[in-house]
């Protein structure tokens, strides 16, 4: 983890001297405010965020610092990468030395009726945090929450240090405002994944159970249907049925639903 740091750090000060902002989320800073250790939580790549505007310019950067295109896997014409840019979330990147992979993130997911912040909040809430005597940029806690929250939605909980990522956040503060996080998560319509992540890390792992999500839990019944087939995932890695009607069932909104069963459209999640 420590090389992934470096590195991190490393990029940081490379798109400062660039004129390009950034932050950093999940990696080896999530394991350090997470768990006081950034060797406590794995790391397979660097995430980093960058204005859409700047997309062209950090990835001309990485491509100069020795950083190879590694998805796409195909090569695009200047107009497909402009359609991709357009629709897609994100670039990977490996540098084949150093053995490190960057994901350059534009958008948070691919479709635009999930975690729909608007990245000029984001930005404008963004805190600093020290990592290796380094300032870096990242997520305020509530809108770090409620990304991993979707986060591990979208990849349907199939790893449980995700979900254990979640009730470390919910032990490590008791200050939370519940209610005003179920109201966030509902403007940023993902709160019926929220509410699932919390059920679940109740049952797993026995976090506190809130009252507020209680009553949002007795009011929506799918989120029970949610949980236990997110522990099925978990138990048995079920096969892709059961984790598309998992991710049908996560979110109420009939566009979403329809942009996540029309994968040529580049909104599947």
């Amino acid at each position: 983890m420590l090389r992934f740091t470096t590195e991190l750090t490393r990029i940081g000060k490379l798109f400062k001297q660039y004129n390009i902002p950034m932050l950093t989320f999940k990696g080896p800073l999530l394991s350090l405010q997470l768990y006081g250790d950034i060797n406590q939580r794995e790391c397979k790549d660097l995430d980093i965020f960058v204005p859409e505007k700047d997309i062209d310019k950090a990835q001309h950067l990485l491509e100069q610092d020795g950083y190879q295109i590694n998805y796409p896997d195909t090569k695009l014409s200047p107009k497909q990468w402009r359609i991709y840019k357009a629709r897609a979330k994100d670039i990977s990147f490996y540098h084949p030395e150093k053995k490190v992979c960057i994901e350059l993130h534009w958008h948070w997911f691919r479709t635009k009726h999930f975690f729909t912040v608007s990245n000029a909040d984001v930005w404008a809430t963004a805190i600093d945090a020290k990592l290796a005597n380094t300032t870096v940029k990242t997520l305020s806690p509530e809108y770090n929450f409620l990304y991993l929250c979707a986060h591990g939605n979208a990849h349907s909980w199939r790893r449980l240090c995700w979900l254990h990522d979640i009730a470390t956040l919910i032990e490590q503060d008791n200050d939370w405002q519940w209610s005003a996080l179920l109201e966030k998560a509902e403007a940023l319509k993902v709160k019926r994944v929220f509410v699932e992540a919390i059920l679940l890390s109740h049952e797993i792992f026995k976090t506190q159970l809130p009252s507020e999500i209680q009553r949002e839990i007795s009011r929506d019944k799918t989120v029970r249907i949610l949980a236990k087939l997110s522990k099925h995932i978990i138990k048995h890695d079920s096969a892709r049925p059961v984790r598309v009607l998992r991710k049908a069932l996560s979110n109420p909104s009939w566009r979403y639903k329809l942009a996540f069963l029309c994968p040529k459209s580049f909104e599947l999640l």
